[in-house]
């Protein structure tokens, strides 16, 4: 198989992949009591402790139990809320509803929503504003009442309501020491958690007593509701002393400001676990099959090895090649680098200069990383597609891998030799693709 031609092929099954989570289908489907292409989606009915999942399938037929009447209250929050809430006007056929979406981007909403513009990956006073727009609505809720919560990756960023004696440099900052540290996002989020009202299941009790609907489209691994979006309508399991215990073990705690570190300390406010219908209606998990399905029905064998990737990029590049058999091999979930330099990347550019590296001077063998949804870190690209010649190519246009790897500059690295995967923002998000195929 020649170059251009392997190339074609990666970047068709990862938007295969795409089309398979696509958020509006995904809670259509889910409301209106259809099967959608959810392999891999984990429904739940929860009422306290975290369930476990079922079949797909059957789940996402019967997830709604019974008919959703009266007053609906649409909350809507995460880079895919936009869709998501186009879904629940589809499948509810109301000409209006009422409520708010917060996303990263403008997006066609439903008549009678009003959309939010947050930050990300940083919150700001944008993200303030929307935080407070969605406990007031879901304030606003009587008991014959049902909200649908519609949850998605970039959640925890784009809207929040600080505890008192946090003020919004303080997160930010905070957020940004996070990032650095290459923390993962189970810890990132038990800290955010303890600085917020919004967070760790404070959007549900601002909801109780009205029916509470809770409809996600996952980036994380494992598909825990309490991580995605830092869990507005999951009670948090940690202990109370486990963000001083991130912090600390992160080597922030004497970095942060003594209010940051007071409100890291103090007990969380009640926040019960309400009866709700919580239901994963897409994750990389369904990405995954999809894109595995797309190299089978062009011809290419193809088998998904992992969809709960997670660790440091570049050390899990170099297990993906390992454990790549001939054909397409299809990993999903998130990595983390740990940000020592300057430059400009993110993880799926770190993996694919990693693997580059390892893949040097080979014509059997081409590997693409790259995020669902459309955007690697702070560059403009989901992510790249390397082979055996990259690493040639990159040379002659005066370009050190090495050099780029220690500076943590693999964006830059790709953006002037062009094999960096360009899709603008996909609106979803679940995770990483990556995708190694063998010929």
């Amino acid at each position: 198989m020649d170059g251009p031609v392997a190339r074609k092929l990666l970047v068709g099954c990862f938007r295969a992949g795409l089309a398979a989570v696509d958020p509006e289908e995904a809670v259509a489907g889910a409301i209106g009591g259809r099967p959608g292409s959810s392999r891999g989606a984990s429904p739940h009915r929860r009422s306290g402790a975290y369930g476990g999942a079922g079949s797909p399938e059957r789940a996402i037929r019967t997830s709604l139990l019974r008919p959703i009447d009266g007053r609906v209250v649409v909350l809507a929050l995460g880079k895919a809320a936009p869709a998501m809430a186009r879904g629940v006007a589809r499948a509810l056929r109301r000409d209006r509803l009422e409520g708010i979406v917060v996303s990263n981007h403008p997006s066609e909403v439903p008549e009678g929503l009003e959309l939010l513009i947050g930050s990300h990956p940083v919150p700001d006073e944008a993200s303030l504003e929307a935080g407070r727009a969605l406990l007031e609505s879901a304030g606003s809720l009587g008991a014959e009442d049902t909200a649908l919560v519609l949850i998605s990756g970039g959640g925890s960023a784009l809207a929040e309501v600080l505890v008192p004696g946090v003020e919004i440099a303080d997160l930010a900052e905070i957020n940004r020491a996070l990032l650095r540290s290459g923390a993962d996002i189970t810890a990132t989020n038990i800290v955010r958690r303890r600085l917020s009202k919004l967070k760790g299941g404070g959007l549900a009790d601002a909801i109780a007593p009205a029916r509470l609907i809770t409809l996600i489209v996952s980036d994380v691994v494992g598909d825990d509701p309490a991580t995605i979006a830092s869990g507005p309508t999951v009670a948090p399991a940690e202990g109370e002393g486990a963000a001083i215990d991130v912090v600390t073990g992160l080597g922030m705690l004497d970095s942060l400001d003594p209010a940051v570190v007071e409100a890291l300390r103090r007990p969380l406010a009640h926040r019960g676990s309400p009866e709700q219908e919580l239901h994963i209606v897409a994750g990389g998990a369904t990405a995954a099959h999809a894109a595995a399905a797309e190299a089978e029905r062009l011809g290419i064998p193809a088998r998904v090895l992992d969809t709960r990737m997670s660790g440091d990029a570049g050390l899990m590049a170099g297990e993906a090649l390992d454990r790549a058999a001939f054909g397409l091999s299809v990993f999903a979930g998130e990595t983390t680098v740990d940000v020592t330099g300057d430059g400009v990347g993110g993880r799926n550019h770190e993996a694919g200069l990693v693997a580059a590296t390892l893949i040097q001077g080979r014509s059997d063998v081409w590997f693409l990383a790259a995020g669902t949804d459309g955007i690697d870190g702070m560059t403009p690209a989901a992510g790249v597609v390397v082979d055996g010649g990259t690493i040639a190519r990159a040379t002659a246009a005066g370009l050190d891998a090495n050099r780029a790897l220690e500076r943590n500059d693999s964006g830059t690295f790709f953006g002037k030799i062009g094999e960096q995967i360009v899709t603008g923002a996909t609106g979803t998000n679940v995770g990483d693709l990556w995708l190694v195929l063998r010929d």
